[in-house]
């Protein structure tokens, strides 16, 4: 009897550890698949291209202004009133020896040298249309060709004029004949036209259509507007987003 009942355990025991094998050969077949079904593919990374990075290092190319000479020396831009005394001794001498440098110009990224801090200035803070006068660290603006301008060559300081602190290039404070001067100083842009009505700033591209059409007949029928959106949160308006989009963006907003 004895041993027919060891012998049933031991049956028992045998088919229990081969269940037991069985299940634990399941276990370990179903885990293994888990872990390849969840395992993240392998994803070769490749340098990234240097053209964004060259984008973001070109400088841009110093522009030409009315009444000025650009030069370049030995890596550095030097900067003349087109006809002055010290641009005919620079042809001749060189570097004098006594001028003014300026260090990473933005945004052109540009070391700058001029014969005096007012030619420097006067060219940085040009723009088409006006004529900028440096004066002890403040900056007077006029239109182009303006009686303003003229009375200011002859006499000095207007008697009649407004200041702007802060308004002006590098924060510096402003000065000029009227207030609708200074905000078309600061709102113009290279590459586009601005024109100030009833308090709002029409955009436009240089020479296109809708200029024309604008000056013509006035406000465009089809235009786009955004409150707040330009310079000194005027309201800009324009023939379309893109325009918009296009000017914000040469400002650097």
């Amino acid at each position: 009897m004895r041993d027919r009942v060891i012998t049933v355990l031991g049956t028992f025991a045998v088919a229990l550890l081969s269940c037991c094998s069985l299940t634990g050969r399941e276990a370990v077949g179903i885990g293994t698949e888990d872990v390849e079904a969840v395992e993240p593919a392998r994803v070769e990374q490749k340098p990234a291209a240097n053209d964004d990075k060259a984008g973001q290092d070109a400088k841009p190319a110093l522009p030409a202004r009315d009444g000025f000479v650009i030069l370049e020396r030995e890596g550095r831009c030097w900067i003349f009133r087109e006809g002055s005394k010290e641009l005919a001794a620079f042809k001749t001498l060189g570097e004098p020896d006594k001028h003014v440098t300026r260090l990473n110009v933005l945004p052109y990224k540009l070391t700058l040298k001029a014969p005096d801090v007012q030619t420097l200035e006067e060219y940085l803070t040009a723009k088409p249309g006006f004529v900028t006068k440096y004066d002890d660290g403040r900056l007077w603006v006029f239109r182009k060709d303006s009686k303003e301008l003229q009375s200011y060559l002859k006499d000095g300081e207007l008697a009649r004029h407004v200041v702007r602190p802060g308004m002006g290039p590098r924060g510096m404070t402003i000065k000029g004949p009227d207030a609708e001067t200074l905000v078309l100083y600061v709102a113009a842009q290279d590459g586009f036209e601005t024109i100030l009505e009833e308090g709002r700033l029409w955009v436009f591209r240089a020479g296109c259509k809708e200029l024309d059409e604008f000056k013509k007949q006035g406000e465009l029928a089809r235009h786009i507007t955004r409150i707040h959106a330009g310079p000194m949160r005027l309201t800009v308006k324009a023939p379309d987003g893109e325009t918009i989009d296009a000017y914000l963006k040469a400002r650097g907003q």
